[in-house]
Parts: C-alpha cells; sequence; structure tokens
C-alpha cells in the first residue's frame, strides 16, 4: 500500500509539473539565487518562501551547516519551513540551533550528549561575564549544554546514565534513547557500553563473519621516550609498522582504515608517519571524526610523559575515549605508553579489553 502510495504521488507531482512548467521553472531559477545568497533585498518574503517551496518539492531535503543557515534562510519568517533535523545535536550548542527551529515548523533533533561535545573558543570568563550582563543563567551558557541536552530536557521518556557534567552533575538525562548498537564488533561495543552507557546497550551488529584480515584488536605498547610535544617518534614507528601490515594483509588503507589521536601535535606526526600510505583525510584528531566509521581504527594517544595533565584532560569524560573506539567498525588498534594510560579513568576498561602487543623497534 505504502509503494502505492509514493507511485500516485510521483504521478500527482509529474501531472503538476507538466501543467505549470513555465511558472517552476521560474521558481526554481529564483531558488538557486535563494541558495547563491544572490535574491535581491527588494524581493517580497512571500515570493522567497514561494521559491524555496518549488525547490522542495523536487528536492525534499536539503543540507546545510548552522554557520551557513543564516545567510541562505535568513529572509524566510516563523515557521516557513515544514522539518528542521539536527544531526550530531551534542555538538551544537543552543544558540547555533535557534534561528533553524524558529524558522521551522517542527524540529527533530538527533544526538549523543555523551559523545563529543560542543567546541566554544570563548573563554569561560567572557561567558560569565555576558551571561551576568544580560541576566542569563549559567545552564543557557554555550559550554554548558548542547542541543540535544536542551531537547532531552522536554522528553518524558528516556533514562539517567551516569555522566559527570561541567555544572557538577553526576547524572545526564537521555530522551528516547536508542539501545540497540549495530555498528562496532567486540571488544569496541563491550568498552563503549561499559564506559558511557551503563551496559545499558544492546548488542543488534548484524552477524557478517569473521574478519577476512588476520590482525586482532590489540593495544601495542609503546613505552613513553622522547617527545617532542604530545608525538612520540617510537609511537610513528609503530604506527608505520600497524599500517605496514594491514597493507600486506590487502586491507585497503584508502577505504577501510582511520588514524586518529586526542591531540593535533600527533595528528601532524601520525600524517608524517603515514606519508605514502594513507590519504592525508584518513589521519585528524578525533574530534574530526565523529559522525565516521571505518572497518579498522588505530588510535596513536601519544602525549608528552612530562604532561601527565594531557592524559588526565583526554579521560576526563568518557565522550573522547567514546567516541574513539566506536568509530572502529571490526578491529581497534590502540598505540601508546599502557602502563601511563591504564591508570587513567576510563583507559583501564580499555586496556583490560585489549590484549597487549609489546612493541620492540
Amino acid at each position: 500500500a505504502r509503494s502505492e502510495v509514493l507511485l500516485a504521488a510521483l504521478g500527482l507531482h509529474q501531472a503538476f509539473l507538466r501543467c505549470t512548467a513555465r511558472t517552476m521553472y521560474a521558481n526554481v531559477m529564483g531558488a538557486m539565487d535563494a541558495v547563491a545568497g544572490a535574491v535581491p533585498k527588494t524581493v517580497a518574503q512571500e515570493a522567497l518562501r514561494a521559491a524555496w517551496q518549488s525547490l522542495f518539492l523536487l528536492v525534499p531535503v536539503v543540507s546545510t551547516t548552522f554557520a551557513s543557515l543564516d545567510r541562505v534562510f535568513g529572509r524566510l519568517g516563523q515557521e516557513s519551513l515544514g522539518w528542521l533535523f539536527i544531526d550530531e545535536a551534542g555538538q551544537a550548542t543552543g544558540q547555533m540551533a535557534v534561528g533553524g527551529m524558529w524558522r521551522a515548523a517542527r524540529t527533530v533533533v538527533v544526538g549523543d550528549p555523551l559523545q563529543l561535545e560542543p567546541v566554544v573558543v570563548l573563554p569561560w570568563t567572557a561567558q560569565r561575564a555576558l551571561g551576568r550582563e544580560f541576566g542569563v543563567d549559567e545552564q543557557w551558557a554555550p559550554s554548558r549544554t548542547s542541543v540535544q541536552q536542551l531537547a532531552d530536557r522536554t522528553n518524558r521518556y528516556g533514562t539517567w546514565l551516569p555522566a559527570e557534567l561541567p555544572d557538577g552533575q553526576q547524572e545526564v538525562w537521555v530522551g528516547s534513547p536508542l539501545r540497540v548498537h549495530r555498528r562496532c564488533d567486540d571488544p569496541m561495543f563491550t568498552v563503549s557500553n561499559a564506559i558511557a552507557y551503563d551496559n545499558l546497550m544492546v548488542y543488534g551488529t548484524p552477524e557478517r563473519g569473521d574478519y577476512r584480515y588476520r590482525p586482532r584488536s590489540c593495544w601495542v605498547h609503546v613505552r613513553a621516550g622522547e617527545a617532542d610535544g604530545h608525538w612520540i617518534a617510537e609511537e610513528g614507528r609503530a604506527l608505520r609498522a600497524v599500517v605496514d601490515k594491514l597493507r600486506d594483509e590487502g586491507v585497503d588503507l584508502a577505504e577501510d582504515v582511520y588514524v586518529i589521536s586526542p591531540f593535533r601535535a600527533v595528528v601532524d606526526g601520525a600524517q608524517r608517519a603515514c606519508r605514502g600510505l594513507l590519504p592525508e583525510g584518513r589521519v585528524g584528531t578525533i574530534h574530526t571524526t565523529q559522525g565516521k566509521e571505518a572497518d579498522v581504527v588505530i588510535v596513536v594517544l601519544g602525549s608528552d610523559p612530562r604532561r601527565p595533565g594531557a592524559r588526565s584532560w583526554a579521560a576526563a569524560r568518557p565522550n573522547l575515549l567514546n567516541v574513539a573506539v566506536s568509530r572502529a567498525k571490526r578491529r581497534l588498534f590502540v598505540i601508546g605508553d599502557r602502563d601511563a594510560w591504564r591508570d587513567q579513568r576510563f583507559f583501564a576498561t580499555l586496556a583490560d579489553a585489549l590484549p597487549a602487543h609489546t612493541w620492540q623497534g
């Protein structure tokens, strides 16, 4: 019945376009100007809205960033759009979403407050000062909450999960949680479930047989030595050896492998170590890979042994490690000083789940 309704709707659209071809052509050309931000200010809002409606008749979903939304949809009024879908809402501040939500009749917010949080460059002291100036409670500060957490507050259906929030709260309310996990094999699923979701997730990854390449997930233990910032050259040699092994096994490095790290300096070093093997886009920070996945993920931990505060920062909350681990669908390789990292909260769970492979350069 659904298929018949869809075909009937397509037939109706076809008939409509045949009868209004000249008008629709002009409207769609107007919509192209709107997308490019080239609509003169003298054009009435009703005409601009008609142009967008014509485009949406042909292209039901338009994707944009919050940064571009103001330029693209800025002249549309309240509830001019039907639906707004906000993806990765755990990374967006509430202030970023206000304009889009005001212009939409309905909003669906999808995200995970236990993955990466909003990155706010404005210092906390400045946020507090602005809040005091305008009488805004600190709970609305951009670095204190996300669109996902704000949406969850209004959702009567959900559950409490243990999480240390910036305001000292020890639990976070998650609205309408999607509890069945369908991406990762073990041990990635088990680690993520333990450190972030209080073991409430259900393993629903479909049966896909043994991974066709032999190397098993493991922690490649590299004793920290000389460091250039957070980059440790010996870890770079271990990374090169792991990538070489994967290549020799037949793994498609350009399609099936990500190399990630919590630290920008380590990413720079990893790109040098993998030059000629991995495209630059396959090596990045953990923040750049949220929402992405790969069969094989290699996490290079790095961190200057003289600056233990960097490890404490990475382990302060489960979010960073949760994202790193859950990018890997089939294999996870962690490269770093196991003794130094396993003393950190959450990383102890990771160390217990992965067999240790002692690297000898």
